[in-house]
């Protein structure tokens, strides 16, 4: 039997070549990644796009169970002078087990997964003297590849088609329904009914004299007796837990007229139990600040928000907030 010449290990290895190695070989090539893109982009993105700022990154997404149908590459490149990134992932094989028809939310959530990671690089990097505020998204341009047996590729693009009521998907599904109860006036909240009540302290909570304003909300009051029990006694508690303590007597001094003699017995018991809860809460006060100013030290490590609620057990939302007022740390 002759031997291989030398040389001809290496051809052979080329040739039993994966899609998935050939597809990152050819793309890691930045003049054909370049030409790839110039050719295969809409035309309004080419107009836009520095492809002489193209960088491939070595960042993959796909999750480990669909690695054997799709293969992803992420390139840097600037659109109207900011970074930006494309996306591409190669299908090579339908897969049995997911439902093809998925596949555009799948992607649509590496594409989540991408800013994600941009995001949290970006919280990790800011200057802690000037932390920002706000963090722009860099714009992700997802494509797929396919060059799977059936042709034309036969399953939709659009994430949406999979959704059952896809009109209203399409209208509401990422876009915030936003209900802002600083701008709901009193009247506003009386036309809902039974939800009227929660709206009402949840609007009040904020306020600086909460007992004042209170007392000018008249139709709560005319009405509040038609309320039930337990729906009376879980408002005033959380107002009266969320209130200054010096305004504890206030909050049940304006709704005591509206209280069965029954439901002021209990609407006491409740002030009392949550005082005495105050006074609790303020035995642990020192340990509380022993926690913040890990947490502030953490901060300047430039641990992320999500470590640093894992490693201290306090509010994510908390973190985030001392990160943009250092003062709250104090």
């Amino acid at each position: 039997m002759s031997k291989d010449k030398p040389g001809n290990k290496k051809v052979n290895n080329n040739l039993r070549m994966s899609h998935d190695s050939y597809f990152k070989k050819s793309m890691s090539d930045i003049r054909v990644a370049r030409d790839f893109f110039t050719h295969n982009l809409p035309a309004e993105v080419v107009e836009k796009v520095d492809l002489t700022t193209l960088k491939p990154t070595k960042d993959t997404f796909v999750d480990r169970d669909l690695k054997q149908y799709l293969t992803d590459m992420l390139f840097t490149v600037n659109i109207d002078k900011e970074e930006s990134y494309l996306y591409i992932l190669i299908e090579h094989i339908s897969s049995t087990r997911h439902a093809s028809n998925l596949l555009p939310f799948r992607i649509n959530h590496y594409v989540f997964k991408i800013l994600e990671q941009y995001i949290n690089h970006t919280e990790n990097s800011q200057n802690k003297e000037k932390p920002t505020t706000e963090i722009k998204l860099p714009l992700v341009l997802p494509i797929l590849l396919y060059h799977g047996k059936q042709s034309p590729y036969p399953y939709s693009t659009d994430m949406y088609d999979a959704c059952y009521h896809k009109e209203l998907a399409k209208k509401y599904m990422f876009k915030l329904i936003l209900i802002d109860l600083t701008q709901k006036s009193e009247e506003e909240l009386h036309k809902q009914g039974y939800a009227a009540l929660m709206q009402y302290a949840l609007k009040v909570v904020y306020v600086r004299d909460i007992v004042k304003e209170l007392e000018e909300y008249v139709i709560i009051k005319s009405e509040f007796e038609y309320y039930d029990k337990d729906q009376k006694l879980t408002f005033i508690g959380y107002l009266i837990y969320r209130a200054d303590s010096e305004d504890t007597k206030g909050v049940l001094e304006v709704f005591e007229p509206h209280l069965t003699a029954d439901e002021k017995e209990d609407a006491m018991t409740i002030a009392q139990r949550l005082r005495q809860e105050g006074r609790q809460e303020g035995e642990h006060t020192g340990f509380e600040k022993g926690i913040a100013r890990v947490v502030a030290n953490m901060l300047s490590e430039k641990f992320s928000a999500t470590d640093i609620a894992k490693s201290t057990g306090m509010d994510i939302s908390d973190i985030k907030r001392m990160r943009s007022d250092p003062k709250d740390s104090d």
